[in-house]
């Protein structure tokens, strides 16, 4: 993190990841969650690794008072040959923390059937997995500083390089208690 100037800061990171699974089976469930599989002795397995680089932004700053985050990540699996990358770009008002406050978030993720290993992705953006694209909008307020209401809607695709090219669409509704 850097501080550009008061008010102002920057955020970046940088991840890689290995996970050798081509020619593996399914870990959990039959579920190959949107990745790529191929045939191999009578049996469905994964067609590739997922040896993933990936890199984040995170600009916050201060508007009206207000906290604002815009933030972005790209990732791109070396080990695929194609549908290998995948990004999210969201914006960020507000920060229900304390009683009374509030926030709302936009955000938009496109992620390619191999670009990462769909197991270890957010289950609820396109019902989990990779393969997936589409806006997430969500808003939450604070009712004090241990508990907080939020609402999420999801408007999303599914199997987009591989699948059916399903809508998928999701309201979630939580509240939440901090102990």
């Amino acid at each position: 993190a850097f501080e550009i100037s008061d008010g102002l800061t920057l955020t970046a990171s940088a991840a890689y990841l290995d996970f050798p699974s081509k020619g593996r089976r399914t870990i959990y469930d039959d579920d190959f969650f949107g990745n790529s599989t191929v045939q191999k002795d009578g049996e469905t397995v994964y067609e590739f690794d997922y040896q993933v680089a990936s890199g984040s932004l995170d600009i916050a700053l201060q508007v009206f008072d207000i906290p604002l985050n815009v933030y972005g990540e790209y990732v791109k699996n070396s080990a695929a040959d194609e549908f290998d990358s995948g990004y999210i770009a969201g914006v960020k008002l507000g920060k229900a923390k304390k009683p009374g406050s509030w926030q709302l978030q936009y955000q938009y993720e496109d992620l390619e059937a191999d670009a990462v290993l769909g197991l270890y992705t957010d289950s609820d953006f396109a019902g989990g997995g990779s393969d997936g694209k589409g806006s997430k909008f969500a808003a939450k307020y604070a009712i004090d500083s241990q508990w907080s209401f939020a609402a999420t809607y999801f408007y999303n695709k599914r199997g987009v390089d591989l699948g059916d090219n399903a809508d998928y669409k999701r309201l979630q509704i939580d509240t939440l208690f901090k102990y």
